[in-house]
């Protein structure tokens, strides 16, 4: 396990600097206004922003551990209800904002905006995907002073001082795939890396991550849903359309794929489904 990397953390003090950033990289006004973990915590309202595993849920966790000393409440968006938060409560955090079902993501909010409504002296801070932010940017608009913080991708510097622990070949396949070594940037893939290195060895290529990546996940949400079917089946399932997706996307050279192709993808597997999930 790394020591944690304090990421990069830009601070936008409406939606709408939000979007207006949405597809720019940091720029040298935002490379010198980064926020630390200190500043983080005197945001009175705060929702943090990221892509899926640049570190949203692991700033939480050190900003907790920040916060030892304080009457904290804490718990995921799919869990939060504020009649049981305690009244003398200082900081008020929520994660996950973007796991909440479909149907309940809207109500989630509007609670958490009217815990802070009726809490004024309670810091609020909650995670969220940016992809949702953008999607439900009337509902975050609503939110009386509501400030966004994003969570960015990890410095090249810090990822080659993390690369540098790997074996030698490795490293030498890191620096021939451009890809790879985007990615890597990426927290969460830069643990997978290492987690690949520990259990079995040296990898070639990013397939080879992405095998190991697309194992793991699974087995981590096999372990959060006990459902009544086989497991190795479902998650022979799970792997074969996600790996379907990603051959599709990489030889059409787009990070995006239709709703027809997706579709067509899955109405194709529909007839494995019935003698899998047996």
């Amino acid at each position: 396990m790394i020591n944690y990397i304090v990421p990069q953390i830009t601070k936008y003090s409406n939606i709408d600097e939000l979007l207006k950033n949405e597809s720019k990289t940091p720029s040298l006004f935002d490379i010198e206004n980064f926020l630390s973990i200190d500043d983080l915590l005197s945001e009175n309202f705060v929702c943090i922003v990221g892509e899926p595993g640049v570190g949203k849920s692991r700033l939480i966790s050190e900003i907790k551990t920040c916060l030892t000393e304080k009457p904290l409440s804490f718990c995921n968006a799919s869990e939060f209800k504020t009649q049981v938060i305690p009244s003398d409560v200082k900081y008020c955090i929520v994660d996950a904002l973007d796991e909440v079902d479909g149907n309940d993501f809207n109500y989630t909010l509007q609670l958490i905006k009217q815990y802070k409504e009726e809490h004024q002296d309670v810091k609020v801070m909650f995670s969220c995907r940016k992809h949702y932010v953008v999607s439900y940017a009337s509902i975050f608009s609503s939110c009386t002073k509501l400030v966004f913080v994003e969570v960015n991708r990890l410095e090249d510097r810090e990822v080659i001082k993390i690369i540098d622990t790997c074996s030698d070949v490795t490293k030498e396949n890191i620096t021939k795939s451009p890809k790879l070594r985007k990615l890597l940037s990426i927290p969460r893939y830069l643990m997978y890396l290492l987690e690949n290195e520990e259990q079995r060895g040296s990898i070639s290529n990013v397939g080879e991550l992405f095998e190991f990546i697309v194992d793991s996940s699974i087995d981590e949400a096999l372990k959060k849903y006990a459902k009544s079917v086989r497991t190795e089946n479902f998650k022979a399932l799970i792997k074969r359309v996600i790996e379907k997706i990603a051959f599709i996307m990489e030889i059409s050279r787009k990070d995006k794929i239709s709703k027809d192709d997706l579709y067509t993808i899955i109405d194709e597997l529909k007839g494995n489904m019935a003698h899998m999930l047996v």
